[in-house]
């Protein structure tokens, strides 16, 4: 029986031109208890009664488009003859926790899984020269042990000999599957060392969300806040272009209203998270410090903490624009209520959608918005602490080489 706490395993399943890997259905894999092929296991990674999404190396979550995107990515490196990699983390409780990724009463901190999981990532295909292959990943539940689901797949192999992963066996040209020897125990020691440094900040950050963020309002304070959120939340949706395909935070035509998608960023955080942004403020500017200190004359003051807090308004604005797409959404009341118009205008005039769960329910967006920026609080601290430390290291290794 193995007694670690963490364990990383790797597989793959190599291209046959005779046999399709469907890899871009291992997406949607192992909704079922019996997968007979990698056709849905992207479907398996993100099921949501087993999983919390899918999740890539930029993105936590997947809209319904962006997924199918990554679908096509693989169906596309599929026909070009790439491997399909697989690989597994796998988790005890108790290790979890005494790292602060879980919870006593089984919560996860699956912002940290994914950014420790995005590190460990990162050292395999630097270790193995598959930089430009696409992964993605999920975290699952549904058995004793936390574990996380990952594919990989190569968007363009190459099928010169000795060129990229290619080689000559039995007179065929194959696509290198196997990993190198070290490159299992680098992976895991990526994950486990983030974890185990991270301990005493993860503890700390697991505090303030158990001991300081109020998530209780008084019943007319959440009115008073929902309909503050309403007004704000349909002046942006009035003002945005008709097409949605546009709807991104950094996109150029949506330059004259991101001031305003900014000042609801600023009244969520003012509202919600003040001491976390405080915090974070704080960790990304004695970081910046240390850069200083380290760099010398040649670092630019300022520069990694105003592209980190860039960073948080834009991962928020794209969520807030992701609400705005379910609040334009058309609606209507109409055969759904058996109540009287002026009681329904009365409704609609308070709550404007939020109707027995049919509309939009302004609540519930409320909350989701709430819970995705303190995700991005939590996350781009641990990313700055993480890419210091990467620094740090890269820089200790060419001052050595010197």
């Amino acid at each position: 029986m193995d007694t670690a706490g963490c364990v990383f395993k790797a597989q793959f399943k190599r291209y046959d031109n005779n046999k399709k890997l469907k890899a871009a259905g291992y997406i949607d894999y192992m909704d079922r208890a019996q997968a007979k092929d990698s056709s849905e296991y992207l479907e398996y990674m993100g099921n949501s009664e087993k999983s919390e999404g899918v999740f890539t190396a930029t993105l936590n979550s997947l809209t319904k488009e962006e997924k199918k995107q990554l679908k096509e990515q693989y169906k596309l490196a599929e026909s070009k003859g790439s491997n399909l990699q697989k690989y597994l983390f796998t988790f005890k409780d108790e290790w979890l926790k005494e790292n602060g990724l879980m919870a006593d009463d089984r919560v996860l901190r699956s912002d940290l899984l994914m950014e420790y999981t995005r590190a460990a990532m990162i050292t395999l295909q630097k270790n193995e020269n598959m930089e430009n292959f696409i992964w993605s990943g999920a975290i699952h539940y549904n058995t004793e042990h936390i574990h996380i689901h990952l594919s990989m797949i190569d968007p363009a192999p190459s099928w010169i000999d000795g060129e990229g992963r290619c080689f000559m066996y039995n007179g065929k040209l194959e696509q290198r599957g196997k990993l190198k020897p070290n490159t299992l125990n680098k992976t895991k020691s990526t994950f486990i060392n983030l974890a185990i440094g991270g301990k005493e900040l993860n503890e700390n950050i697991n505090k303030i969300i158990r001991d300081d963020i109020i998530i209780n309002f008084k019943v007319n304070d959440a009115m008073k806040e929902r309909m503050e959120f309403k007004n704000r939340l349909e002046y942006i949706v009035e003002r945005l272009p008709a097409d949605k395909s546009m709807w991104k935070y950094n996109m150029n035509i949506l330059e004259p209203i991101r001031a305003d998608i900014d000042e609801l960023t600023d009244w969520f955080i003012s509202n919600n998270y003040n001491k976390e942004f405080k915090s974070l403020k704080d960790e990304l500017n004695s970081i910046e410090y240390k850069y200083a200190q380290s760099y010398g004359n040649s670092y630019k003051q300022g520069k990694f903490t105003n592209e980190k807090i860039d960073e948080l308004y834009s991962r928020f604005g794209n969520a807030i624009l992701s609400e705005c797409k379910k609040l334009s959404e058309p609606n209507s009341i109409n055969g759904t209520l058996d109540i009287s118009t002026s009681k329904k205008n009365a409704i609609l005039s308070d709550l404007k959608y939020n109707i027995r769960g049919s509309l939009f329910d302004m609540s519930k967006a409320l909350n989701t918005l709430k819970k995705s920026l303190k995700k991005d609080i939590q996350s781009l601290k641990n990313q700055a602490i993480y890419e210091y430390n990467e620094k740090m290291a890269e820089l200790e290794v060419n001052s050595y080489g010197r």
